[in-house]
């Protein structure tokens, strides 16, 4: 009798499954548990009773992401929205412009004075700001 339900499922799973390439693509897999087939007559074992559904592991990747996990806490404060856009949008100053790309902080080191020498080889007006 249990020969009968392992072929009879084996022949039912390999009718309804399909190769997945990718874990969103849609595949079928069974919905009965291995206990569950076990317990089953051969009566009650039909084609019919194994169902598949299309949209189980996408319902597995759906409900893996919206519960909260014990570290969300901290990855909703490290990525959330607070600060905004610190440090990354232009803000002008005359002051900073000047002690980054001024004449004297060109000075001061020795890739800064070649900046300012081949800014004159080259001819510029303005060697630094």
């Amino acid at each position: 009798m249990f020969q009968f339900i392992n072929r009879l499922t084996t022949q039912s799973l390999k009718q309804t499954q399909t190769r997945a390439f990718s874990l969103l693509s849609q595949t079928t897999t069974p919905k009965l548990a291995s206990t569950a087939r076990s317990q089953l007559s051969s009566t009650q074992l039909t084609s019919s009773s194994i169902q598949t559904t299309n949209t189980y592991q996408s319902n597995i990747i759906a409900t893996t992401f919206s519960q909260p996990s014990p570290f969300s806490l901290f990855t909703q404060l490290r990525w959330g929205t607070r600060g905004g856009n610190l440090g990354r949008t232009y803000q002008p100053n005359t002051l900073k412009r000047k002690r980054r790309l001024g004449f004297l902080a060109r000075m001061k080191c020795k890739s800064g004075r070649n900046i300012v020498k081949a800014r004159k080889v080259k001819g510029r007006w303005f060697l630094t700001h």
